[in-house]
């Protein structure tokens, strides 16, 4: 990332007044199956806005340095980018198991990847409510990552309104 870039970046914490506090923990529960994966290590990340707290849980690398407030935002932003991707492909989901599936069972590696995916669509529906659609917008922009709008679907219209309750 370029100098102006960070800038950038400094401008939107600051606006927004985003910090962090991070602890390292056992296991995270946005992930499916296993949540203490070998070779992760797991964070609760606490983001601190004008008195109001957001726990979000992350994992990175075993041997990677902790997450910065930069990673934290950026990976949830990713995570945003990938439930916009996905929203409306739940309908294929028992299709899937068809195809992928032996006898009739379901595959499980399919069904924890839908899991995992709600997992983290929750999660991105919190951080939006977090920092308000505006702020949201402005992260997701400043990643190169604009959402198409299915983060905030008419309910029933993607996997992203069925989970955010």
């Amino acid at each position: 990332m370029t100098k102006n870039g960070l800038n950038e970046f400094e401008q939107f914490i600051g606006g927004y007044a985003v910090a962090l506090e991070l602890k390292r923990v056992e296991a995270n529960p946005v992930l499916a199956g296993n949540s203490r994966k070998d070779g992760l290590a797991h964070y609760r990340c606490m983001l601190l806005r004008r008195g109001e707290q957001l726990a979000v849980y992350l994992s990175v690398g075993a041997q990677d340095d902790p997450p910065t407030l930069f990673d934290v935002l950026f990976m949830l932003a990713l995570d945003a980018s990938g439930c916009d991707v996905m929203a409306g492909f739940e309908k294929y989901r028992e299709k899937w198991h068809s195809i992928f599936g032996e006898s009739g069972r379901k595959p499980w590696d399919i069904e924890l990847f839908w899991e995992e995916l709600e997992s983290r669509c929750r999660q991105t529906r919190k951080v939006s409510d977090f920092l308000g659609p505006a702020a949201f917008e402005e992260l997701l922009s400043f990643f190169g990552l604009e959402e198409n709008g299915n983060l905030n679907p008419e309910e029933g219209d993607s996997m992203v309104s069925s989970v955010s309750a």
